[in-house]
């Protein structure tokens, strides 16, 4: 499979753009949650929060989003339909929380059936793959999808991680958490406290572009056998 042309910004700019109905809104991390027990008291809060979420969706999804990419843009791949089934796989075994998990499969399918429906020739032949896919989790997804529309690996994972971000902030102003204006200044390119995304950012792309998928699935493998040996199977 050949490499796709490179995306242009406005591409880009499309897939960013909170319109876009990805499926953002099916999983906030456990920001209601968190609310509810008297975990949120003030913005701060929030923001540890979104930090933390964020640390989260770079260490144990990120690696998912670069394997998925580089099954496309390497050019190289003989076999996607598999390559692709196995990201899939090791994304149901690394998201052993329920809720999280029946979250990342919602926001999988939503997405791909979304970016399918707005650019149907270029994800076309993506779709045969997809649709033999048991679990369809959102990180894997994501990365082979928008390699697929010719995004670079760094434009797609800072747009992975963008969208966990926007995905919570979001939530906290449904819940009145934060104010609108105040949300704005949390999300990257924001004013004020919103240096913290711009700090960290860089650093959580950094950090999942630099883990290997042999690492992340040998360390998927130790989890999985961690809780085999806790259930006695």
């Amino acid at each position: 499979m050949a490499p796709p042309a490179a995306a242009s910004p406005m591409r880009v700019l499309a897939l960013a753009d909170s319109g876009f109905p990805a499926g953002g809104f099916a999983h906030s991390y456990g920001l209601e949650a968190h609310a509810s027990f008297g975990g949120l008291e003030d913005a701060q809060a929030v923001r540890r929060f979104a930090k933390d979420a964020l640390d989260q969706a770079a260490s144990l999804q990120g690696p998912l989003v670069c394997a998925a990419h580089a099954l496309v843009a390497s050019g190289t791949s003989t076999d996607l339909a598999a390559q692709l089934a196995r990201l899939d796989r090791t994304a149901e075994v690394r998201t052993s929380s329920a809720v999280q998990n029946r979250a990342s499969r919602t926001q999988g399918r939503t997405f791909f059936a979304t970016a399918s429906g707005v650019f149907p020739e270029e994800l076309a032949p993506l779709a045969r793959s997809v649709g033999s896919l048991v679990y369809m989790h959102h990180a894997p997804l994501f990365g082979v999808t928008l390699a697929s529309l010719g995004l670079d690996l760094g434009d797609t994972v800072n747009l992975f991680l963008f969208g966990q971000t926007r995905g919570i902030l979001s939530a906290a102003v449904r819940l009145g958490l934060l104010g609108p204006h105040e949300s704005q200044a949390h999300r990257p390119g924001g004013a004020g406290s919103g240096r913290w995304f711009a700090m960290n950012c860089p650093a959580q792309l950094a950090w999942a572009l630099a883990r290997s998928f042999t690492e992340f699935f040998m360390s998927a493998t130790l989890l999985l056998n961690s809780r085999r040996c806790s259930s006695g199977a």
